[in-house]
């Protein structure tokens, strides 16, 4: 049906009711009114008429169509208050005017009819006359989007119920008029049989076009409708009866499974589903107790099974359905398979996920973008913070540190803002019990399940550190070391250039001291004749008195000078392998003294030699045992607050455990606790800005340790240190002390 035929089909029949309308009411005021009408004349009948007509159809036209009509409109979009009353007040004069001129002119047009001939054809004319205009007010352009709804005005059973009553009285009204002026109403029989043929007639039309027609399409109309949805559906929907036979299917069905509809009708649902006989009975035996349409469908997971063998996981959802008095069931069969591999592939990474997340060794947090609140965080960051996940959460991580180191990493994390890595460097943290520890922070912005997240990580890099900075010191150390090295080749060299000036000079002394005594005789009598005299500057008799002590200081000033360069030499002389020969300790101490002698008075005026006479020999080497003694000397110095405390080095012989030992007590500083266990590893000192190696002890070990001995100490801070070497006796020495004490 063409378009436009279809849109003036619902205007053709609600003009058709208003026709009718019109027709039947100007029959009721033509036989109501006629006495009134008799007595009157031909204008003034018309009026009446007319108006009286206008006025009681007003009534059925404003609440049939007038209302309705502008109700939808009114819903669809906004009118002017007054376009109802004018399209009222318009269809109400069009009206007045047809029935004023018919009224006026069917006399003089038709003046053979009267009574209710006359009548019929007023309203015939009506109708008539009065359709072109009323087809016109409600066919017009603005009219046509606004009375689109006219179609379905009929469509309530309200409506249609008042409509065939209509239909019925007017039929009746009519076959009443014309049916004694056409038949012989003599035969009462012929008469109700062609009265009800007449209104059967006349109500046949209207009862097809008004119910039957709209009925059939309405119905059409549903049955495309439901077939659609099932076509357009990506679910299969099934009808089952109560033994789980498959009535029908839609065709997602047929897509699903790969069975055809014939295939399936008639068949078991079971075929679809893999071994869930059981659980099919149970979903049908729920649904089938409940009220049909009150509840919920029963809905479960099944492990389905297509044509080719292969498995799937869908959703049964089943309710009941009552057709006819006939129980069924509709199935709606989902494909879940997709869903459940993909939630089991979100499920094993997020396991993976976790795993990650616990098991790592650094520290990662999980903050809310542009704050510093801890959404997350791993047992690596209990661990290394020593909070709890709770704690860490509550608190934030303004605990983490001091107010500046916490206030430059909120800073760093609230300007993370795109998914490249920044990093921060290293910063020092505090974790709970106070302890001080360096982290390197790096973060970037993630997303997780669509929500944005700033992904920290806080790697603890204390140890390495303290490495790099021990390494360094290492090296400092040996460059230290390599100074030294090179202080004593060139100390050893400096002594054998000033052997040889000092060699001359005691030569010389020597002989200006013998030539003095030769010409002091000469002088001597010079003197007896001519009297006091001055020799450089000074009475003769005053050189006379001290030269012996001038030439006897100058042969002992390089005599000590020659003893002292032998001694660097000797400390400076490296040996491989202790010498096994030996040593005399108390001449060791005896010449480490001798060395540090303008050393030690710098640094104390109470210093003490205390030598037992009777300790025997050891075995060893004289330069490193020397070497021992120097090195404990300078650390006992080194450590005097003022020169009024005292240093005290002694020699002793343990004859039980036949060991010489060396003490060197001091009354410095001492030794802190922490320090104890750690001043005889190599480069560790305590006195690195006073040019400290950390080799003296640690060599002093090894030295001792290679004559079979043990390097001792005990300390306190503030209560001065003693240093105790014990070294094995030679076993000649041992044997000749033990003939000595029998």
């Amino acid at each position: 049906m063409p378009r436009n035929f279809k849109e003036i089909m619902p205007i053709a029949g609600v003009l058709a009711l208003l026709l009718l309308v019109i027709f039947a009411t100007e029959l009721v005021v033509m036989v109501l009114f006629f006495p009134v009408f008799a007595r009157m004349d031909a204008v003034s009948t018309s009026i009446l008429d007319a108006a009286v007509l206008a006025l009681f159809y007003g009534i059925p036209l404003y609440f049939l169509v007038i209302r309705p009509l502008f109700a939808e409109c009114a819903a669809a979009g906004p009118l002017p208050r007054s376009a109802p009353v004018n399209l009222f007040l318009k269809i109400l004069a069009v009206i007045f005017l047809v029935e004023f001129l018919i009224m006026l002119f069917l006399p003089v047009i038709f003046p053979a009819l009267n009574g209710n001939a006359r009548n019929v054809a007023d309203a015939c004319l009506t109708i008539l006359l009065s359709a072109l205009p009323l087809w016109w007010l409600l066919f017009r352009s603005k009219m046509r989007m606004r009375i689109a709804f006219l179609a379905e005005l009929l469509s309530t059973p309200l409506k249609l119920y008042i409509l065939l009553l209509f239909l019925v009285f007017l039929g009746d009204l009519l076959e009443s008029l014309l049916l004694p002026s056409i038949l012989d109403t003599g035969n009462h029989f012929t008469y109700e049989v062609v009265d009800s043929y007449l209104i059967s007639l006349f109500a046949a039309p209207f009862l097809w076009l008004f119910m039957v027609k709209p009925l059939m399409r309405t119905a059409l109309l549903e049955k495309t409708r439901a077939a659609a949805l099932q076509a357009q559906v990506i679910d299969a929907i099934m009808v089952i009866d109560a033994e789980g036979v498959i009535e029908s299917v839609n065709p997602a069905a047929e897509r699903i499974f790969g069975y055809s509809a014939s295939e399936l009708t008639g068949r078991s649902a079971t075929l679809l589903l893999s071994d869930e006989r059981q659980s099919l009975d149970e979903l049908i035996r729920d649904a089938a107790t409940g009220t049909a349409g009150a509840t919920p469908p029963v809905s479960h997971e099944f492990a389905g099974r297509r044509r080719d063998g292969s498995l799937l996981t869908i959703d049964v959802s089943l309710s009941r359905v009552m057709q006819n008095g006939r129980q069924t069931f509709l199935a709606i069969m989902r494909d879940v398979t997709l869903r459940k591999e993909t939630e089991a592939a979100l499920r094993e990474s997020a396991i993976r996920f976790r795993d990650i997340f616990e098991q790592t060794e650094d520290a990662i947090f999980f903050f809310k973008p542009d704050t510093c609140d801890i959404i997350d965080v791993n047992p690596a960051a209990e661990n290394l913070y020593g909070y709890s996940r709770e704690e860490l959460k509550e608190k934030g991580v303004e605990n983490l540190g001091s107010p500046e180191t916490c206030s430059q990493l909120c800073g760093f994390i609230r300007g993370i803002r795109t998914s490249a890595v920044s990093n921060m460097g290293e910063i020092v943290n505090l974790r709970k019990d106070g302890t001080e520890i360096i982290v390197s922070v790096r973060g970037k912005m993630v997303t997780l399940q669509g929500v944005k997240l700033i992904y920290v990580t806080m790697r603890n890099i204390t140890a390495r550190i303290r490495l790099e900075e021990e390494a360094r010191h290492i090296q400092t150390k040996l460059i230290q070391a390599n100074k030294m090295t090179s202080l004593g080749l060139m100390v050893s060299g400096v002594a054998h250039e000033i052997n040889n000036p000092n060699n001359l000079i005691m030569a010389n002394a020597q002989l200006l001291s013998r030539s003095w005594d030769d010409a002091l005789k000469i002088l001597r009598e010079y003197h007896r004749e001519n009297g006091d005299f001055l020799i450089g500057g000074i009475p003769f008799h005053e050189m006379e008195a001290h030269s012996p002590q001038l030439f006897a200081g100058i042969v002992d000033g390089a005599r000590r000078i020659e003893e002292i360069i032998g001694n660097l030499k000797n400390f400076a002389r490296q040996e491989h392998k202790v010498a096994k020969r030996d040593v005399d300790v108390n001449k060791v101490v005896t010449t480490a003294v001798s060395l540090l002698h303008h050393e030690l008075i710098k640094y104390t005026e109470n210093f003490h030699v205390d030598l037992d006479k009777g300790i025997p020999h050891v075995n060893g080497s004289g330069q490193q045992l020397g070497q021992v003694i120097i090195n404990l000397l300078l650390n006992a110095g080194q450590s005097l607050p003022d020169k009024s405390c005292g240093i005290w080095v002694a020699t002793a012989f343990d004859t039980a455990a036949g060991q010489v030992v060396i003490t060197v007590r001091d009354e410095g500083q001492g030794i802190t606790q922490e320090a104890a266990g750690r001043v005889m590893e190599p480069f560790f000192t305590t006195k690195l800005d006073c040019g400290g190696t950390g080799l003296g002890l640690s060599i002093c070990q090894s030295i001792v340790k290679d004559h079979s001995g043990f390097l001792e100490f005990t300390s306190g801070p503030g209560n001065g240190t003693i240093f105790i070497v014990k070294i094995p006796a030679g076993k000649p020495a041992i044997e000749e002390c033990a003939k000595c004490n029998n």
